[in-house]
């Protein structure tokens, strides 16, 4: 009796250790050992532990492949994902979201029930039949058109190409004689799929589950909320405002944080707009003042590199002066001159500031 103690506590430390993570007390009874695996006095010792029960929130990381060829179809690593040439900007690369047995978050059967024979922290190969992934190949799915169905894409559609035909998209296995041949069953029907998975957290806190749940939903790390007296308040701003459907979104994260979170009460959003136009012209007056400051430091700057200045006595550096006859060499008196440059008494300008002003 006391040797068989002493063996489960064992047990218990070591799947702690494992786990590199402190399990409350709760978690102790989750917890189911079968016949001894450890051969040192107290017999052989095997450790199985059902650490997910249905509708637990995890975050997996995988890599998919085909078994018959291995060539990559799938990842949440983005360097995995460069690495095979399948990066996309449109991907979301990191843990994925995945809940046990529900639709919520869903994988494929097969690997949500190889998910429930793993722990935190444990890795697995899981190797999932055509009919546990993307199904069997439907030969009724492959269906021949006349070429003009494709319409105006007929002429530089090819074998291989992904066409849409009927509201359903398929892929051209054969162009001749002015017709076509669409496959529309999935790419990878009929391949059996293998899954390195990677178990990288529990989510039992409820700010974890609504981080997540706000992460995947609005397709944004930065979403701010807070929790008072079993209420939920989210804070919409930035570009989250300007996702289609957005009332849709709403509805379903307050839905998922219901089922995960059933002790809270309600859930609200506040949504935070800019009035962009008043923002605009107040960029506007900016610029405006920003030029017109531009314009003084220039006109300071020409005046004192070209000397521009009364007090440099422009008169006498260009020799326009009253005493150097003017009147004499052009052959003007001073009511001709006014005249000619149309000059009148209202302008009230001195001799001086008025060849500065035309300068």
């Amino acid at each position: 009796m006391r040797r068989k103690r002493f063996c489960k506590t064992f047990e218990f430390l070591l799947f702690c250790i494992t786990c590199q993570k402190n399990y409350p007390f709760k978690s102790f009874v989750r917890f189911i050992f079968t016949r001894s695996a450890f051969d040192l006095i107290c017999g052989n010792l095997t450790l199985v532990a059902l650490t997910f029960e249905k509708g637990s929130l995890i975050l997996i990381e995988y890599t998919a492949s085909l078994k018959d060829s291995g060539k990559v179809i799938e990842t949440t690593s983005q360097t995995t994902a460069e690495a095979h040439a399948i990066y996309s900007n449109d991907a979301r690369y990191g843990p994925k979201l995945v809940s046990i047995g529900n639709i919520n978050y869903p994988v494929f059967g097969g690997l949500d029930k190889g998910l429930t024979e793993m722990f935190v922290g444990a890795r697995k190969i899981i190797e999932l039949a055509p009919e546990d992934a993307w199904g069997i190949r439907d030969p009724k799915k492959v269906r021949m058109y006349s070429l003009r169905k494709l319409g105006k894409d007929a002429e530089q559609s090819s074998i291989g190409d992904t066409v849409e035909v009927d509201n359903k998209k398929g892929v051209i296995r054969y162009i001749g004689s002015g017709r076509v041949q669409i496959d529309f069953n999935h790419a990878y029907a009929g391949k059996t799929l293998i899954y390195d998975v990677t178990v990288k957290e529990h989510l039992e806190r409820p700010d974890e589950i609504i981080s997540e749940i706000l992460k995947v939903m609005l397709d944004s790390a930065d979403t701010k909320y807070e929790i008072r007296s079993n209420s939920l308040h989210i804070n919409l701003a930035g570009d989250v405002l300007d996702l289609p459907e957005l009332s849709t979104v709403k509805r379903r994260i307050v839905r998922d944080v219901f089922k995960f979170l059933p002790h809270l009460d309600s859930a609200q959003f506040v949504e935070y707009h800019t009035n962009t136009s008043k923002v605009q012209s107040s960029e506007e007056v900016t610029s405006d003042a920003s030029d017109d400051d531009l314009d003084v430091v220039l006109n300071d700057g020409l005046s004192d590199d070209l000397g521009l200045d009364d007090d440099l006595g422009l008169d006498d550096d260009l020799g326009l002066d009253d005493d150097l006859g003017l009147d004499d060499d052009l052959g003007l008196d001073d009511d001709e001159l006014d005249d000619d440059l149309d000059l009148d008494d209202d302008t009230d300008l001195d001799d001086d500031d008025e060849l500065d002003d035309d300068l």
